[in-house]
Parts: structure tokens; C-alpha cells; sequence
């Protein structure tokens, strides 16, 4: 089970970057990893990074998941 839905807004508790969950993977040794959003444009262009379920946090839930 995915701990965290699309849309969820989450923070990386290590590096800090933070946004919103757009893609989830869970891989077949049990690593899962999700794919986040910057909600703020860098050099005019979205920002995202995969990232480990365990270093992130949830800031606030999308409405109507879960």
C-alpha cells in the first residue's frame, strides 16, 4: 500500500524540496518512490524529483483523495 495519494502536497525531510505527489512507483523489491511537483518554476520550468516514501512528510492532503 502507497502511503501517500496524487495530488498530496509532501516534503523531502532531507533535502527540503517540496510540492505536490504527480507519480507513484513501487518496485519489486519494495522500494517505493514518488515523483514530486515543485509548485514554483525554475529558469521558467517545472521542477520535480523522485523520492523515497520514507523521507517524506505530508503537508496537507488533496481534497477528495482518501
Amino acid at each position: 500500500m502507497l502511503k501517500f495519494g496524487m495530488g498530496d502536497q509532501v516534503k523531502d525531510e532531507i533535502s527540503g524540496f517540496s510540492g505536490i505527489v504527480v507519480t507513484r512507483i513501487e518496485y519489486f523489491n519494495g522500494c517505493k518512490r514518488y515523483a514530486v511537483l515543485a509548485r514554483k518554476l525554475e529558469a521558467g520550468r517545472p521542477v520535480d524529483e523522485w523520492i523515497d516514501e520514507s523521507q517524506l512528510k505530508l503537508i496537507q492532503k488533496a481534497e477528495g483523495q482518501r
